[in-house]
């Protein structure tokens, strides 16, 4: 008995280690999809933009 209780508070140490670790990837992956999510919504922005810009030039053309 005292072998395995010896053997598991050894190891949890090392697992709350690992939830640590595990927590701030998870948080520097969220960082990362807020920023790409932040620069997919600018560049469809832009495209919407550039896309009026093209059809009222298209219009002015065709006038």
């Amino acid at each position: 008995m005292v072998i395995i209780e010896d053997a598991v508070v050894n190891k949890i140490p090392a697992l709350f280690d690992a939830y640590i670790m595990h927590q701030e990837k998870q948080e520097l992956l969220e960082t990362r999809m807020n920023k790409l999510e932040d620069v997919s919504q600018m560049h469809s922005i832009r495209i919407m933009a550039l896309e009026n810009k093209s059809n009222q030039e298209t219009i002015k053309l065709s006038s």
